[in-house]
């Protein structure tokens, strides 16, 4: 659980962050809409990489050997399909959908049923509990953003993210004190 500590506190810190970086960085920012849905593709993906860790070093990696190939084809069927109606936005949402469609829900699946003898019901809760708090964090960093005063040079920008790091980290630390294994 410690991922979703590390994850959850980047993307509620990079969420209001990469818009005032980019601008300064090259001139021209992200949207908040491709902003989203490329930490969300980041957040899914940290997540996902613990879990087929534990997949691999559990000795059940055989059992989702097909899902990676799975994973890519729709990944490029449905980025393929969603970048020409709608650009970028539409490669990060195909991405999205195809992680959702087998990393999200099938490794903790295979994990659980041929390491534990069990259904991931109690993981698949607390993903969604982490993903809440998580938007949580992000939502209340973006409204912290509207407050702060800013100029577009780079100390400004390194004081708004050493802000964003420090509400993330004690938003997202301080719920999860709520978790047993967070308490120890």
């Amino acid at each position: 659980h410690f991922t979703y500590l590390i994850y959850g506190i980047c993307t509620a810190t990079l969420f209001p962050f990469l818009k005032l970086f980019t601008n300064w960085w090259i001139g021209h920012s992200l949207n908040d809409i491709e902003i989203s849905f490329l930490l969300i593709n980041f957040y899914i993906y940290g997540f996902g990489m613990t879990v087929a860790n534990f997949r691999n070093s559990m000795g059940v990696f055989q059992k989702g050997w097909v899902r990676p190939a799975i994973t890519a084809t729709l990944n490029f069927v449905f980025s393929f399909i969603l970048v020409q109606e709608i650009g970028l936005v539409g490669t990060l949402i195909g991405t999205l959908i195809s992680r959702a469609l087998t990393l999200v829900w099938y490794d903790p699946y295979i994990i659980f049923k041929h390491a534990f003898g069990e259904f991931p019901v109690k993981y698949y809760v607390r993903y969604i509990v982490y993903i809440f708090f998580t938007a949580c964090a992000c939502l209340a960093n973006v409204f912290i953003n509207t407050l702060l005063p800013f100029n577009n040079n780079i100390l400004w920008i390194l004081l708004h993210g050493i802000f964003y790091l420090s509400v993330s980290t004690v938003i997202l630390v301080s719920i999860g004190f709520v978790f047993k294994e967070q308490k120890e």
